[in-house]
């Protein structure tokens, strides 16, 4: 098993019996905080995410996002996908998706829309004399 974003090569593997010793070392209260620490990641990284969770996060990052987004959020990819925030963040950066970076234009659904760009575009091209143009957004 790899690990994403971390040294290529190590590999964690950790039986059942193993497991139960690093779950009793987290769960027991008396422990000392850092072997408790130190038990968790080495439990968690012996569950790294199977591949085609990780093909799903990477094939979905190039579809459009539910609802009236511009772009996938981590969040929102997170719980789309069923996995933790910080699953997708190691899965982004090992394939290199920047979403959040991407340029999007979503036209709109006006059916006067083209009829109003062309007046806003008449007015930058040929403005009346002495006339002054202002821009509004949202």
């Amino acid at each position: 098993m790899r690990v994403l974003g971390m040294r290529k090569g190590i590999i964690v593997t950790v039986n059942a019996a193993d497991r139960t010793r690093l779950e009793g070392v987290v769960a027991n209260h008396n422990s000392p905080q850092k072997h408790a620490w130190r038990c968790r990641i080495v439990w968690l990284t012996a569950d790294p995410l199977d591949q085609p969770v990780i093909d799903r996060v990477v094939a979905l990052t190039s579809t459009d996002p539910p609802g009236e987004t511009t772009h996938w959020t981590v969040a929102a990819m997170a719980k789309t996908a069923g996995i933790s925030v910080s699953s997708v963040q190691r899965i982004w950066r090992a394939h290199g998706q920047e979403p959040h970076r991407g340029r999007q234009f979503k036209l709109s659904n006006d059916k006067a829309f083209a009829d109003k760009l062309r007046k806003v575009v008449g007015l930058y091209v040929d403005p009346p004399a002495h006339a002054v143009v202002l821009s509004v957004d949202e």
